[in-house]
Protein backbone atom coordinates (compact mmCIF):
# COMPACT_ATOMS: atom_id res chain seq x y z
CA UNK A 1 0.00 0.00 0.00
CA UNK A 2 2.91 2.35 0.75
CA UNK A 3 4.34 1.81 -2.75
CA UNK A 4 1.37 3.27 -4.61
CA UNK A 5 1.63 0.96 -7.63
CA UNK A 6 1.59 -2.77 -8.19
CA UNK A 7 4.99 -2.56 -9.89
CA UNK A 8 6.67 -0.85 -6.93
CA UNK A 9 4.90 -3.09 -4.46
CA UNK A 10 5.95 -6.24 -6.29
CA UNK A 11 9.54 -5.03 -6.38
CA UNK A 12 9.48 -4.30 -2.64
CA UNK A 13 8.06 -7.73 -1.83
CA UNK A 14 10.25 -9.64 -4.23
CA UNK A 15 7.19 -10.98 -6.04
CA UNK A 16 5.89 -10.77 -9.57
CA UNK A 17 3.28 -8.17 -10.48
CA UNK A 18 0.92 -10.98 -11.41
CA UNK A 19 1.28 -12.59 -7.97
CA UNK A 20 0.63 -9.30 -6.16
CA UNK A 21 -2.37 -8.45 -8.33
CA UNK A 22 -3.82 -11.91 -7.82
CA UNK A 23 -3.34 -11.77 -4.05
CA UNK A 24 -5.10 -8.40 -3.79
CA UNK A 25 -7.96 -9.60 -5.96
CA UNK A 26 -8.42 -12.73 -3.85
CA UNK A 27 -8.57 -10.69 -0.64
CA UNK A 28 -11.07 -8.26 -2.15
CA UNK A 29 -13.20 -11.14 -3.40
CA UNK A 30 -13.21 -12.89 -0.03
CA UNK A 31 -14.15 -9.66 1.80
CA UNK A 32 -16.50 -8.44 -0.95
CA UNK A 33 -14.97 -4.95 -0.78
CA UNK A 34 -12.46 -2.91 -2.78
CA UNK A 35 -9.18 -2.27 -0.99
CA UNK A 36 -7.93 0.20 -3.59
CA UNK A 37 -9.27 2.79 -5.99
CA UNK A 38 -7.47 2.22 -9.29
CA UNK A 39 -6.46 5.03 -11.63
CA UNK A 40 -3.84 5.58 -14.37
CA UNK A 41 -1.71 7.33 -11.75
CA UNK A 42 -1.65 4.40 -9.37
CA UNK A 43 -3.68 2.86 -6.54
CA UNK A 44 -5.18 4.73 -3.60
CA UNK A 45 -6.33 2.76 -0.55
CA UNK A 46 -10.03 2.84 0.27
CA UNK A 47 -11.28 3.02 3.85
CA UNK A 48 -11.29 -0.79 3.82
CA UNK A 49 -7.72 -0.90 2.56
CA UNK A 50 -6.62 1.52 5.28
CA UNK A 51 -8.22 -0.61 7.99
CA UNK A 52 -6.63 -3.81 6.69
CA UNK A 53 -3.23 -2.11 6.34
CA UNK A 54 -3.28 -0.76 9.89
CA UNK A 55 -4.08 -4.14 11.45
CA UNK A 56 -1.61 -5.89 9.15
CA UNK A 57 1.06 -3.51 10.43
CA UNK A 58 0.24 -4.53 14.02
CA UNK A 59 0.39 -8.19 12.99
CA UNK A 60 3.74 -7.67 11.25
CA UNK A 61 5.11 -6.09 14.40
CA UNK A 62 4.18 -9.19 16.40
CA UNK A 63 6.11 -11.45 14.04
CA UNK A 64 9.00 -8.96 14.06
CA UNK A 65 8.95 -9.11 17.86
CA UNK A 66 9.27 -12.89 17.64
CA UNK A 67 12.21 -12.37 15.29
CA UNK A 68 13.98 -10.03 17.70
CA UNK A 69 13.54 -12.54 20.51
CA UNK A 70 14.89 -15.28 18.22
CA UNK A 71 18.12 -13.42 17.52
CA UNK A 72 18.54 -12.03 21.03
CA UNK A 73 18.26 -15.51 22.52
CA UNK A 74 20.49 -17.03 19.83
CA UNK A 75 18.00 -19.86 19.45
CA UNK A 76 19.64 -21.24 16.31
CA UNK A 77 23.29 -21.99 15.58
CA UNK A 78 22.75 -20.73 12.03
CA UNK A 79 20.36 -17.79 12.34
CA UNK A 80 19.26 -16.01 9.18
CA UNK A 81 17.76 -12.56 9.16
CA UNK A 82 15.85 -13.64 6.05
CA UNK A 83 13.79 -16.23 7.95
CA UNK A 84 10.42 -15.90 6.14
CA UNK A 85 8.13 -16.33 9.14
CA UNK A 86 9.41 -13.13 10.78
CA UNK A 87 8.10 -11.14 7.81
CA UNK A 88 4.74 -12.99 7.89
CA UNK A 89 5.76 -15.12 4.90
CA UNK A 90 4.02 -18.25 6.11
CA UNK A 91 1.04 -20.15 4.74
CA UNK A 92 -2.23 -20.30 6.67
CA UNK A 93 -1.94 -24.09 6.72
CA UNK A 94 1.48 -24.15 8.40
CA UNK A 95 0.60 -21.36 10.82
CA UNK A 96 -2.60 -23.15 11.82
CA UNK A 97 -0.68 -26.39 12.31
CA UNK A 98 1.79 -24.65 14.61
CA UNK A 99 -0.85 -22.84 16.69
CA UNK A 100 -3.16 -25.84 17.06
CA UNK A 101 -0.31 -28.18 18.05
CA UNK A 102 1.04 -25.68 20.57
CA UNK A 103 -2.47 -25.50 22.07
CA UNK A 104 -3.33 -29.24 22.06
CA UNK A 105 0.22 -30.46 22.73
CA UNK A 106 -0.80 -33.80 21.21
CA UNK A 107 -0.22 -34.62 17.56
CA UNK A 108 -3.26 -36.87 17.20
CA UNK A 109 -5.77 -34.46 18.72
CA UNK A 110 -4.21 -31.49 16.88
CA UNK A 111 -4.39 -33.32 13.54
CA UNK A 112 -7.98 -34.29 14.26
CA UNK A 113 -8.88 -30.67 15.04
CA UNK A 114 -7.30 -29.55 11.75
CA UNK A 115 -8.87 -32.33 9.72
CA UNK A 116 -5.51 -33.63 8.49
CA UNK A 117 -3.35 -36.66 9.13
CA UNK A 118 -0.68 -36.69 11.85
CA UNK A 119 1.91 -37.16 9.10
CA UNK A 120 0.77 -33.96 7.34
CA UNK A 121 0.95 -32.13 10.67
CA UNK A 122 4.49 -33.40 11.26
CA UNK A 123 5.54 -32.18 7.82
CA UNK A 124 4.30 -28.64 8.50
CA UNK A 125 6.06 -28.46 11.86
CA UNK A 126 9.29 -29.95 10.46
CA UNK A 127 9.20 -27.35 7.69
CA UNK A 128 8.98 -24.50 10.21
CA UNK A 129 11.73 -26.00 12.36
CA UNK A 130 13.95 -26.36 9.30
CA UNK A 131 13.37 -22.70 8.38
CA UNK A 132 14.20 -21.56 11.90
CA UNK A 133 17.03 -24.02 12.42
CA UNK A 134 15.74 -24.96 15.86
CA UNK A 135 13.38 -27.33 17.64
CA UNK A 136 9.93 -25.99 18.48
CA UNK A 137 8.50 -29.03 20.26
CA UNK A 138 9.96 -31.77 22.42
CA UNK A 139 8.47 -35.09 21.30
CA UNK A 140 7.57 -38.12 23.37
CA UNK A 141 6.57 -41.64 22.37
CA UNK A 142 2.86 -41.25 23.25
CA UNK A 143 2.03 -38.53 20.65
CA UNK A 144 2.35 -35.74 23.24
CA UNK A 145 4.63 -32.78 22.70
CA UNK A 146 5.78 -29.93 24.89
CA UNK A 147 6.76 -26.49 23.58
CA UNK A 148 10.33 -25.26 23.85
CA UNK A 149 10.91 -21.88 25.55
CA UNK A 150 11.16 -20.14 22.17
CA UNK A 151 8.05 -21.94 20.91
CA UNK A 152 6.09 -20.24 23.70
CA UNK A 153 7.34 -16.82 22.57
CA UNK A 154 6.61 -17.50 18.91
CA UNK A 155 3.17 -18.87 19.78
CA UNK A 156 2.24 -15.81 21.84
CA UNK A 157 3.33 -13.42 19.08
CA UNK A 158 1.63 -15.47 16.35
CA UNK A 159 -1.65 -15.56 18.28
CA UNK A 160 -1.52 -11.79 18.75
CA UNK A 161 -0.92 -11.37 15.02
CA UNK A 162 -3.85 -13.63 14.16
CA UNK A 163 -6.02 -11.65 16.59
CA UNK A 164 -5.14 -8.42 14.73
CA UNK A 165 -6.20 -9.93 11.42
CA UNK A 166 -9.42 -11.18 13.01
CA UNK A 167 -10.12 -7.67 14.31
CA UNK A 168 -9.38 -6.26 10.84
CA UNK A 169 -12.07 -8.46 9.32
CA UNK A 170 -14.51 -7.33 11.99
CA UNK A 171 -13.65 -3.68 11.34
CA UNK A 172 -14.26 -4.09 7.61
CA UNK A 173 -17.68 -5.60 8.31
CA UNK A 174 -18.50 -2.75 10.71
CA UNK A 175 -17.67 0.16 8.38
CA UNK A 176 -21.37 0.75 7.69
CA UNK A 177 -21.97 1.49 11.37
CA UNK A 178 -23.43 -1.90 12.33
CA UNK A 179 -21.08 -3.80 14.61
CA UNK A 180 -20.58 -7.45 13.69
CA UNK A 181 -18.12 -10.21 14.43
CA UNK A 182 -16.99 -11.62 17.76
CA UNK A 183 -15.91 -10.01 21.02
CA UNK A 184 -14.36 -11.97 23.88
CA UNK A 185 -13.40 -10.26 27.13
CA UNK A 186 -11.85 -11.37 30.40
CA UNK A 187 -13.74 -10.65 33.61
CA UNK A 188 -12.68 -10.42 37.25
CA UNK A 189 -14.90 -10.85 40.33
CA UNK A 190 -15.05 -7.16 41.23
CA UNK A 191 -17.52 -6.27 38.45
CA UNK A 192 -19.32 -9.58 37.96
CA UNK A 193 -22.09 -9.09 40.50
CA UNK A 194 -23.63 -5.85 39.31
CA UNK A 195 -21.82 -3.87 36.62
CA UNK A 196 -20.95 -6.52 34.05
CA UNK A 197 -24.38 -8.18 33.83
CA UNK A 198 -26.02 -4.84 33.07
CA UNK A 199 -23.29 -3.74 30.66
CA UNK A 200 -23.36 -7.02 28.72
CA UNK A 201 -27.15 -6.99 28.43
CA UNK A 202 -27.19 -3.36 27.30
CA UNK A 203 -24.34 -3.87 24.81
CA UNK A 204 -25.72 -7.05 23.22
CA UNK A 205 -29.18 -5.49 22.94
CA UNK A 206 -27.74 -2.48 21.11
CA UNK A 207 -25.43 -4.63 18.94
CA UNK A 208 -27.17 -7.96 18.23
CA UNK A 209 -24.69 -8.74 15.44
CA UNK A 210 -21.85 -9.27 17.94
CA UNK A 211 -21.08 -12.78 19.19
CA UNK A 212 -20.20 -11.90 22.78
CA UNK A 213 -18.33 -14.25 25.11
CA UNK A 214 -16.51 -13.95 28.43
CA UNK A 215 -13.53 -15.69 29.98
CA UNK A 216 -13.45 -16.08 33.76
CA UNK A 217 -10.08 -16.81 35.37
CA UNK A 218 -7.51 -15.28 37.70
CA UNK A 219 -5.70 -12.11 36.71
CA UNK A 220 -2.41 -13.82 35.82
CA UNK A 221 -4.09 -16.16 33.35
CA UNK A 222 -6.24 -13.39 31.86
CA UNK A 223 -3.20 -11.17 31.31
CA UNK A 224 -1.50 -14.07 29.50
CA UNK A 225 -4.59 -14.47 27.27
CA UNK A 226 -4.73 -10.71 26.66
CA UNK A 227 -1.09 -10.57 25.58
CA UNK A 228 -1.70 -13.54 23.28
CA UNK A 229 -4.72 -11.88 21.67
CA UNK A 230 -7.18 -14.49 22.93
CA UNK A 231 -9.26 -11.79 24.63
CA UNK A 232 -9.50 -8.09 23.79
CA UNK A 233 -9.67 -6.59 27.27
CA UNK A 234 -9.95 -7.41 30.98
CA UNK A 235 -12.73 -5.74 32.96
CA UNK A 236 -12.54 -5.23 36.72
CA UNK A 237 -8.81 -4.85 37.41
CA UNK A 238 -7.99 -3.11 40.70
CA UNK A 239 -4.25 -3.83 40.90
CA UNK A 240 -1.57 -1.17 40.44
CA UNK A 241 -0.41 -0.71 36.85
CA UNK A 242 3.17 -1.27 38.05
CA UNK A 243 2.45 -4.96 37.51
CA UNK A 244 1.59 -4.43 33.82
CA UNK A 245 4.02 -2.01 32.15
CA UNK A 246 3.21 -3.43 28.70
CA UNK A 247 -0.56 -2.87 29.01
CA UNK A 248 -2.72 0.24 29.01
CA UNK A 249 -5.47 0.91 31.55
CA UNK A 250 -8.67 2.89 31.30
CA UNK A 251 -10.09 3.94 34.66
CA UNK A 252 -13.77 3.18 35.24
CA UNK A 253 -14.29 4.46 38.78
CA UNK A 254 -12.67 4.76 42.21
CA UNK A 255 -14.18 2.88 45.14
CA UNK A 256 -13.53 2.74 48.89
CA UNK A 257 -13.13 -0.19 51.27
CA UNK A 258 -15.65 -0.87 54.03
CA UNK A 259 -16.07 -3.69 56.56
CA UNK A 260 -19.22 -5.79 56.41
CA UNK A 261 -20.89 -8.47 58.54
CA UNK A 262 -24.30 -10.12 58.86
CA UNK A 263 -27.23 -8.48 60.60
CA UNK A 264 -27.17 -9.44 64.27
CA UNK A 265 -23.37 -9.64 64.41
CA UNK A 266 -22.06 -8.55 67.86
CA UNK A 267 -20.47 -5.46 66.27
CA UNK A 268 -23.32 -4.62 63.90
CA UNK A 269 -25.00 -2.03 66.13
CA UNK A 270 -21.89 -0.60 67.78
CA UNK A 271 -20.71 2.90 66.92
CA UNK A 272 -17.46 2.84 68.92
CA UNK A 273 -15.71 -0.24 67.53
CA UNK A 274 -12.07 -0.47 68.59
CA UNK A 275 -9.13 -1.88 66.65
CA UNK A 276 -8.66 -4.55 69.36
CA UNK A 277 -12.20 -5.73 68.71
CA UNK A 278 -11.52 -5.95 64.98
CA UNK A 279 -8.30 -7.88 65.56
CA UNK A 280 -10.22 -10.40 67.69
CA UNK A 281 -12.73 -11.12 64.92
CA UNK A 282 -12.69 -14.08 62.58
CA UNK A 283 -12.06 -12.62 59.11
CA UNK A 284 -12.56 -13.32 55.43
CA UNK A 285 -9.69 -11.71 53.57
CA UNK A 286 -8.34 -11.66 50.07
CA UNK A 287 -4.86 -13.18 49.52
CA UNK A 288 -2.11 -11.56 51.59
CA UNK A 289 -0.68 -9.74 48.56
CA UNK A 290 -3.93 -7.84 47.93
CA UNK A 291 -4.10 -4.10 48.82
CA UNK A 292 -6.87 -4.57 51.41
CA UNK A 293 -5.12 -7.41 53.29
CA UNK A 294 -1.78 -5.63 53.21
CA UNK A 295 -3.31 -2.43 54.55
CA UNK A 296 -5.19 -4.24 57.34
CA UNK A 297 -2.13 -6.11 58.57
CA UNK A 298 -0.02 -2.94 58.41
CA UNK A 299 -2.58 -1.10 60.57
CA UNK A 300 -2.51 -3.90 63.15
CA UNK A 301 1.31 -3.96 63.18
CA UNK A 302 1.44 -0.17 63.50
CA UNK A 303 -0.72 -0.44 66.63
CA UNK A 304 1.21 -3.37 68.13
CA UNK A 305 -1.48 -5.97 67.45
CA UNK A 306 -1.18 -9.44 65.96
CA UNK A 307 -2.94 -10.57 62.81
CA UNK A 308 -6.32 -12.28 63.32
CA UNK A 309 -6.04 -15.91 64.41
CA UNK A 310 -8.83 -17.17 62.17
CA UNK A 311 -8.72 -16.10 58.53
CA UNK A 312 -10.38 -17.53 55.43
CA UNK A 313 -8.69 -16.32 52.24
CA UNK A 314 -10.81 -16.14 49.10
CA UNK A 315 -11.45 -13.88 46.12
CA UNK A 316 -14.93 -15.31 45.53
CA UNK A 317 -17.70 -12.80 46.23
CA UNK A 318 -20.38 -15.49 46.37
CA UNK A 319 -18.32 -17.54 48.83
CA UNK A 320 -17.66 -14.45 50.96
CA UNK A 321 -21.36 -13.66 51.01
CA UNK A 322 -22.29 -17.23 51.97
CA UNK A 323 -19.77 -17.43 54.80
CA UNK A 324 -20.80 -14.03 56.19
CA UNK A 325 -24.46 -15.03 56.31
CA UNK A 326 -23.64 -18.30 58.08
CA UNK A 327 -21.14 -17.02 60.64
CA UNK A 328 -19.87 -14.18 62.79
CA UNK A 329 -16.98 -13.44 60.45
CA UNK A 330 -16.34 -9.99 59.01
CA UNK A 331 -14.86 -9.05 55.64
CA UNK A 332 -13.73 -6.18 53.48
CA UNK A 333 -15.92 -5.10 50.63
CA UNK A 334 -16.32 -1.99 48.52
CA UNK A 335 -19.04 0.62 48.58
CA UNK A 336 -20.11 -0.34 45.06
CA UNK A 337 -20.39 -4.00 45.97
CA UNK A 338 -22.30 -3.46 49.19
CA UNK A 339 -24.77 -1.26 47.33
CA UNK A 340 -25.67 -4.26 45.21
CA UNK A 341 -26.27 -6.88 47.95
CA UNK A 342 -29.77 -8.28 47.73
CA UNK A 343 -32.17 -6.83 50.35
CA UNK A 344 -32.75 -10.28 51.81
CA UNK A 345 -29.01 -10.86 52.26
CA UNK A 346 -29.15 -8.95 55.56
CA UNK A 347 -25.54 -7.79 55.37
CA UNK A 348 -24.54 -4.50 56.98
CA UNK A 349 -21.59 -2.12 57.02
CA UNK A 350 -19.82 -1.75 60.35
CA UNK A 351 -19.45 1.77 61.72
CA UNK A 352 -15.68 1.90 61.62
CA UNK A 353 -12.99 3.44 59.46
CA UNK A 354 -9.61 1.71 59.66
CA UNK A 355 -7.85 4.90 58.56
CA UNK A 356 -8.74 6.43 61.92
CA UNK A 357 -6.31 3.98 63.54
CA UNK A 358 -3.46 4.72 61.16
CA UNK A 359 -1.39 7.50 59.63
CA UNK A 360 -2.00 5.87 56.25
CA UNK A 361 -5.33 6.25 54.46
CA UNK A 362 -7.20 3.12 53.50
CA UNK A 363 -6.40 2.16 49.91
CA UNK A 364 -8.87 3.33 47.33
CA UNK A 365 -9.73 0.90 44.58
CA UNK A 366 -9.19 2.30 41.10
CA UNK A 367 -11.15 -0.13 38.99
CA UNK A 368 -9.88 -0.37 35.42
CA UNK A 369 -10.15 -2.03 32.04
CA UNK A 370 -6.87 -3.42 30.70
CA UNK A 371 -6.01 -3.76 27.04
CA UNK A 372 -2.88 -4.17 24.96
CA UNK A 373 -0.65 -1.14 24.43
CA UNK A 374 0.64 -2.10 20.98
CA UNK A 375 -2.82 -2.19 19.41
CA UNK A 376 -6.01 -0.19 19.22
CA UNK A 377 -9.29 -1.72 20.39
CA UNK A 378 -11.69 -3.03 17.79
CA UNK A 379 -14.90 -1.02 17.26
CA UNK A 380 -16.86 -3.62 19.23
CA UNK A 381 -14.37 -3.56 22.11
CA UNK A 382 -14.36 0.24 22.14
CA UNK A 383 -18.16 0.27 22.17
CA UNK A 384 -18.29 -2.21 25.04
CA UNK A 385 -15.81 -0.22 27.17
CA UNK A 386 -17.92 2.89 26.59
CA UNK A 387 -21.06 0.96 27.59
CA UNK A 388 -19.27 -0.29 30.70
CA UNK A 389 -18.39 3.26 31.71
CA UNK A 390 -22.00 4.38 31.29
CA UNK A 391 -23.36 1.49 33.37
CA UNK A 392 -20.78 2.15 36.12
CA UNK A 393 -22.27 5.62 36.53
CA UNK A 394 -25.71 4.16 37.26
CA UNK A 395 -24.55 1.40 39.63
CA UNK A 396 -21.82 3.09 41.66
Amino acid sequence: MQSGTVTAGARHLGRSQTAVTKAISEIEKSLNVSLFDRSPCGMTPTVYGTLIARRTHFAQEEFAKAGRAFFERQVSDQPSKLTPIFSMDISNRRLAAFLVLSSHQNTRSAARALGITPNALHKSIRYLEAQLGCTLFYRSSDFTVSPTPYCLILGRCARSAVAEIRIALSEVQSVGGVLTGALRIGTLPFLRTAVLPRAIEQFTTQHPGIRFSTCESDLKDLVHKLRAGEIECIAGVSRSMDHFPDLVAEDLFTDELVIIAREGHPLADKSDITLDQLADQAWILKPSSSPSSTFFRNVLTENGLDSPRSVVETVSLSLTRGILLASNRVAFSSIAQTARWRPDDKLVRLSVNLSSFSKVHSPSLRVKVLRRTNSTPSPSCRAFIDTLALVVGTVT
